[in-house]
């Protein structure tokens, strides 16, 4: 590989590339498959992703962690300082922490890509096309989101990775648009948004005149219905709260990032990241971080709860993490609650970790782990107050499709933990496929692939008509219960929520995924085997097409069996708990812990 010089292209933005000379893509990130006439016949190698190798992942995932510690408390430190406060450790990491990990760990990524292409090529030259920086400083964190999928985002911390700590020569280049390039699409409609707005309205009103909760819920991940009837039975006047509340807007001042974190690491990669945390920190925790702090002061939320339980609102919702921070410090409980699947079964999870390091007490699905003794092992909270198929009916399922639900992630990798990684999508695309192609004809016509409401770019839609045109897809919007309710049986290709509800349901499931792309934790292994024993789980596309098509005509009779409902509730007490009177068992953990 090092025989020939070759062109590097960094990402998608075509105006940075060239067609006259050998090229190597830095990733699959490059080439959209829209794009796929421009790119298809050039003489051109794409890196092999860095973290394909998983006991690279294995050892990455433990430096950054401790990594991630060390640079935690220094910007803890340096933002007491700039704000004149003395919050502590725990303050910042319920709201700087998200930002700093998803941020630390991306800013490696793209610096292990760079340098393994340097390792591996002879690289000639590239072009940086020069953007206005203020345009990748994020006011929050739902801002930060929406700019780190984006090729131009990426094209610049690459550019500077390249620029200032290679010696590849640059070739800067002004882009014919300041675009930001492409976000996350808006998927709510206004009248979904005003419907939104209209079931808090009581609850702000109420809130004018009810005494403030000693257990304030928010972002439970409860059903309605649920949620309602929990603080009846807590003795509280029932309120939902609304969340995800836009924070204020303050423009970045660069005058006040004029400074440098300094760490005791001592290396290229330390120096790069501590020089680009001041420069990119989102303005909620820097500018318009006092603006932030009086937003949560006029929120009609209870001014001291005894307890704070939530499930999903401090990952992006700056608001309800600076409120939430603000409480803990103060002396409220932070109960969280499991919010997706992944947890307790994947062999690493930062999300997790970060879960539990913020709360005083977790409550899982039903899993536990003998080192963590915060963590309460409870049920399925997204499936609590519905209703499981029971004994599925033959006459209800003879003429129903077979629902494909695919995973989608960012092409650009933005958390660490040992799942499928962006690198990863094509293989993964090309298992789908030969999922489909194995099954019979009959069954093949009753494929409904519910494609991702998010595809970040991956045009997945259009990858499965070109491989079969008549293909059914469902774009991702409609109701996934109701769909899951009316299919024959649901097959489920990633470790995630949705396998765990449909199995917490009853309702006839197969999964698969690679377990070299997506490995389990130790604990979890066990109770795999016994759903790949039952036929449940399976590691190939071929193994998983196979049983589809052996239980096809009677997917009841098997599905109903002692041993595949034994198989299935052995794993829902694992990972997928039901329980029979959800809301006071709930009840009585969250008064026990305010005891």
């Amino acid at each position: 590989m090092k025989n020939t010089k070759r062109f590097l292209i960094t990402t998608a933005l075509e105006e940075s590339w060239r067609y006259d000379e050998p090229i190597l893509f830095l990733g699959e990130w490059c080439r959209l498959y829209s794009r796929k006439e421009h790119w298809d016949n050039l003489d051109a190698d794409v890196l092999t992703y860095h973290w394909a190798d998983k006991s690279k992942l294995d050892r990455d995932c433990e430096f950054l962690s401790s990594y991630y510690e060390q640079l935690l408390i220094i910007l803890a430190q340096k933002l007491n300082e700039i704000h004149n406060t003395d919050f502590s450790l725990r303050y910042w990491r319920i709201l700087v922490g998200p930002w700093l990990a998803y941020f630390i760990q991306m800013l490696f990524d793209r610096w292990e890509s760079v340098h393994q292409a340097i390792e591996l090529y002879e690289l000639d030259e590239t072009v940086l096309l020069e953007y206005d920086e203020t345009l990748f400083i994020p006011n929050d964190m739902n801002d930060f989101v929406k700019l780190f999928v984006e090729d131009s985002w990426n094209h610049g911390i690459l550019g500077i990775i390249l620029n200032q700590f290679t010696t590849i020569r640059c070739i800067i280049k002004k882009p014919s648009l300041q675009a930001r390039g492409m976000s996350l699409p808006i998927t709510q409609s206004r009248k979904d948004y005003i419907k939104q707005k209209l079931i808090y309205l009581p609850s702000k009103v109420i809130s004018l005149f009810a005494k403030d909760p000693d257990i304030f819920l928010n972002g439970t991940y409860l059903p309605v219905k649920t949620e309602i009837k929990l603080q009846i039975k807590l003795g509280q006047f029932p309120q939902l709260w609304e969340n995800n509340i836009k924070t204020v807007r303050i423009e970045p001042d660069l005058n006040k990032r004029n400074w440098v974190l300094k760490s005791t690491v001592e290396s290229s990669f330390d120096t790069f990241v501590n020089s680009l945390i001041p420069k990119h920190i989102p303005t909620a925790y820097l500018e318009g971080f006092s603006s932030l702090v009086e937003q949560t002061k006029n929120l009609g939320w209870p001014k001291n709860p005894k307890i704070i339980f939530t499930s999903n609102i401090l990952w992006h919702d700056c608001v309800s993490m600076a409120y939430t921070a603000e409480k803990v410090e103060n002396g409220s409980l932070l109960v969280y609650g499991q919010h997706g699947g992944f947890y307790g079964s994947g062999k690493f999870s930062w999300a997790e970790k970060h879960e539990i390091a913020i709360s005083d007490f977790y409550l899982s699905w039903g899993w536990d782990e003998i080192k963590q003794s915060k963590i309460i092992p409870l049920g399925i909270l997204k499936s609590f107050g519905k209703h499981s198929m029971g004994s599925v009916s033959l006459s209800k399922t003879r003429t129903k499709t077979l629902l494909l639900v695919l995973v989608s992630i960012s092409r650009y990798s933005y958390r660490l933990d040992s799942d499928l990684n962006s690198g990863e999508m094509i293989k993964s695309f090309e298992e789908h496929f030969s999922f489909v192609r194995t099954l019979p004809m009959n069954i093949k016509n009753q494929v409904l692939v519910r494609l991702h409401v998010h595809e970040y770019g991956w045009f997945i839609g259009s990858r499965w008509k070109d491989q079969f045109s008549d293909i059914m897809l469902d774009d991702g919007t409609s109701n996934m219960e109701r769909l899951m309710r009316n299919c024959r049986i649901l097959v489920y290709t990633y470790n995630s929520t949705g396998y765990l509800e449909s199995l917490s349901l009853n309702i006839p499931t197969i999964i698969f995924w690679n377990s070299y792309s997506s490995p389990l934790r130790d604990s979890a292994v066990p109770y795999f085997e016994e759903l790949k024993k039952a036929g449940i789980f399976h590691e190939t596309p071929g193994s998983a097409a196979a049983k589809v098509a052996e239980i096809w005509e009677d997917v009841p009779g098997w599905w109903n069996q002692p041993q595949i409902q034994r198989a299935r509730e052995n794993f829902c007490n694992r990972f997928a708990r039901t329980l029979k009177n959800p809301t006071k068992l709930l009840k009585d953990i969250l008064l026990s812990v305010k005891a």
